[in-house]
């Protein structure tokens, strides 16, 4: 487990030049600009992320009662089904909720521009159902919180330029919904997810951890930013053929065109 977990902080470490993370972080746009291309084109995902969480990720509750694990992905999932109302209302506050019909709606969310982001939702529930075991889909959970964590580290940075720009502040895009984006599993009572994450107290597990506890009224400035600990892979990791399906195949990292 700690060689999977190695293997994701450094994948997530890689991302942080991706082109789409440059485009998002990048001062010579404006911050609206870049929030209002990127918020539309979400949108498959974002639904499609609800019911990733609120069908295929979760176990039959009579199993979750059985295994702790089971129930902490299943209390997790959870709370990552229910992020999409902050969506809605970031659409309608940055004024992109305009009129259409119902066939523009349908040749937009199924166009060519959202293609990999659908590919993405498929590959992802698929994914979800092969992995009965809650090792596996632990690990499934444990890569899309660590990528969405530098993502809306990013977006936090650039909705908080448009908060000072024009004193509106948003859900979605801004510091409510990072709080909800620690790193690791949400809604933990317990140390389930403790046995599984790495003893060092500087990997940004735990530092993501501490930041989840922040209590709410904190500044928005003060939203701590993903920064990777650098942990040490070993080689094995790095060698072709160790891990058969990379995160960018899943077209998660793909932006505006």
């Amino acid at each position: 487990m700690q060689n999977v977990l190695c293997y994701i902080e450094k994948r997530t470490t890689e991302l942080n030049i991706n082109p789409f993370i440059t485009w998002l972080s990048d001062p010579s746009i404006p911050a609206k600009e870049r929030l209002s291309r990127w918020l539309p084109c979400a949108a498959f995902f974002v639904f499609g992320f609800k019911d990733l969480n609120g069908e295929a990720l979760q176990y039959p509750k009579g199993q979750a009662l059985r295994d702790p694990l089971k129930w902490a992905i299943n209390q997790h999932a959870a709370e990552d089904s229910m992020h999409w109302p902050w969506y809605l209302n970031d659409l309608r506050t940055l004024g992109l909720d305009v009129p259409t019909t119902l066939s523009e709606a349908l040749q937009f969310l199924w166009g060519d521009e959202t293609l990999a982001q659908r590919r993405a939702v498929y590959r992802l529930c698929t994914l979800a159902d092969r992995a009965q075991d809650p090792l596996l889909r632990y690990s499934m959970i444990a890569a899309l919180e660590s990528y969405a964590h530098l993502l809306f580290a990013t977006v936090t940075r650039a909705s908080e330029e448009f908060e000072r720009e024009t004193g509106i502040g948003l859900e979605y895009l801004g510091a409510m919904h990072f709080g909800r984006e620690p790193g690791h599993l949400a809604n933990q009572e317990d140390n389930t997810e403790a046995m599984l994450l790495p003893t060092n107290p500087g990997d940004k597990r735990w530092v993501a951890r501490a930041a989840s506890s922040t209590p709410t009224g904190t500044p928005a400035g003060s939203v701590p930013v993903h920064k990777p600990a650098g942990i040490p892979c070993e080689s094995s990791l790095s060698a072709p053929g160790s891990i058969p399906e990379s995160a960018d195949s899943c077209g998660l990292t793909v932006g505006p065109r």
